[in-house]
C-alpha cells in the first residue's frame, strides 16, 4: 500500500514537471512569434524609410545642373530642352531628377536630336545633388549646297549635320566656306561628304594660294563630283583654278607660283580662262577662245603629255 502511494506521488511530480516544461515552451514560442512580428515590422519600416529617402526625399533630388562646353548654342534653350526630360516623373510618381535615377541617356538623346550642332553629350553626377552636362559642339566649317537652294552645314569631320537654306541665318552668319556641288545625287543629314583631310584642304586652299602667289580667290568653290575629288576656285580676275584634292595642297600652290613667275605676265593673266593643276607635275591652261596648252612642270621639266 505504501509503495502504491509513493508511485502516485511520483507520477504527480512528473506530471507537474511536464506541465511546467510545456508552459515554458508555450511561453517561449509566443515570445518567439512576437519577436518575429516585431523583427519583420522593423524590416518593413526600415525598407519603407530607405525607399522614401532614396527615391522620394528632397535629400536625393538633384538641385544643381551645370551645362558646360557651350560655344555657339543658346544656353537657355539647351537647359530648357534638358529640363523637359529630367523635370518629369517616372510613372507620374518617382521624380526623374532623383540623383540615382537621373535619366542620363534620355537627356543625351534629346539634346543631340534637337540640336544638330551637338557632337556628343557626357553626363556625370557628383554626390549628393549635382549633375554636369558636358557638351561638345561641332565646328561649322563648310556649307555644302546643291544646284538648288538646299544646303547642309558640314563639320570638321566632313559630316553634313544640319539642313539649311542658302539665305538662312546659320548659312549667312557663320563665315562658312561655301561649296557648290554640280552633282544631282542628293545628300541627307548624317552623310559623310568628305574625310577630315579634305575638309582641311578646302578650308586652307584660298589662303595658301594667296600666300604663295599673291592672287586673291573669292566666291564659292565648285565641285563637279565627290568621286573625282576635284575642286574649282575662282580668281578675282575671273579665271578658274582646277585643283585635285588627292594631291598635296602645298605642292600645288608652289607649282602654281613657279608657273606664274615663268610663263605669265599681266597681259596674259587677263586672258586666262583657267589653269589646271589636277595632274601631278603637269600644268594645263587655256586662254579665252584658244586651245588648251601645257605649261612647265614644277620641277622645271617641260610636260610632254597632252590632256584629254
Amino acid at each position: 500500500m505504501l509503495s502504491f502511494k509513493k508511485n502516485i506521488k511520483r507520477k504527480e511530480v512528473e506530471y507537474k514537471k511536464l506541465r511546467s516544461i510545456s508552459k515554458k515552451e508555450e511561453n517561449f514560442k509566443a515570445l518567439e512569434k512576437a519577436y518575429r512580428v516585431f523583427y519583420y515590422m522593423l524590416v518593413f519600416l526600415f525598407a519603407a524609410v530607405a525607399v522614401y529617402v532614396m527615391f522620394f526625399s528632397p535629400f536625393m533630388a538633384v538641385s544643381a545642373v551645370e551645362i558646360t562646353g557651350l560655344e555657339d548654342l543658346d544656353r537657355s534653350k539647351v537647359s530648357s530642352a534638358a529640363k523637359d526630360v529630367y523635370g518629369g516623373a517616372y510613372l507620374k510618381l518617382i521624380p526623374k531628377n532623383n540623383f540615382l535615377l537621373f535619366p542620363r541617356k534620355a537627356v543625351s538623346k534629346k539634346l543631340q536630336e534637337e540640336f544638330k550642332r551637338i557632337r556628343s553629350v557626357e553626363i556625370s553626377r557628383s554626390f549628393p545633388d549635382k549633375v554636369e552636362i558636358k557638351i561638345t559642339e561641332r565646328k561649322a566649317l563648310l556649307l555644302w549646297c546643291s544646284i538648288g537652294e538646299e544646303c547642309f552645314i558640314v563639320d570638321e569631320n566632313g559630316y553634313a549635320y544640319n539642313r539649311v537654306r542658302l539665305d538662312s541665318k546659320e548659312a549667312l552668319e557663320n563665315n562658312l566656306v561655301k561649296i557648290i556641288s554640280e552633282e544631282e545625287t542628293g545628300i541627307s543629314e548624317g552623310d559623310r561628304i568628305f574625310d577630315a583631310e579634305k575638309v582641311i584642304f578646302l578650308l586652307g586652299a584660298k589662303e595658301l594660294f594667296r600666300e604663295k602667289t599673291g592672287l586673291e580667290f573669292e566666291g564659292d568653290m565648285r565641285i563637279k563630283s565627290k568621286i573625282a575629288e576635284e575642286v574649282v576656285l575662282k580668281s578675282r580676275d575671273g579665271w578658274g583654278l582646277h585643283v585635285s584634292m588627292t594631291l598635296p595642297l602645298e605642292k600645288a600652290a608652289q607649282t602654281l607660283k613657279l608657273f606664274l613667275e615663268k610663263e605669265m605676265d599681266t597681259q596674259n593673266m587677263s586672258k586666262l580662262e583657267y589653269i589646271d593643276l589636277r595632274v601631278e607635275n603637269r600644268i594645263y591652261y587655256k586662254f579665252k577662245k584658244e586651245e588648251e596648252k601645257e605649261g612647265e612642270a614644277a620641277n622645271g621639266e617641260e610636260g610632254k603629255d597632252d590632256k584629254d
